[in-house]
């Protein structure tokens, strides 16, 4: 499983995504969109800003 930690947008804190369940993204404008594979424990989309977005989108490779 490859993990990305970013810092939590909505709380204080870091929260862990996992790129493996990742199943469309896209980036653009300072935004990213994640589709996230459908599961009871986790949202469908999520978007992500600023240097959390780079990060991650950096992470995707």
């Amino acid at each position: 499983m490859r993990f990305v930690k970013v810092k939590n947008e909505e709380r204080p804190g870091e929260m862990a995504i996992n790129l493996d369940l990742v199943r469309e993204a896209h980036f653009g404008g300072g935004m990213l969109r994640l589709y996230f594979e459908r599961s009871s424990s986790s949202q469908d989309d999520v978007t992500f800003t600023g240097e959390n977005a780079q990060k991650i989108w950096a992470a995707m490779g």
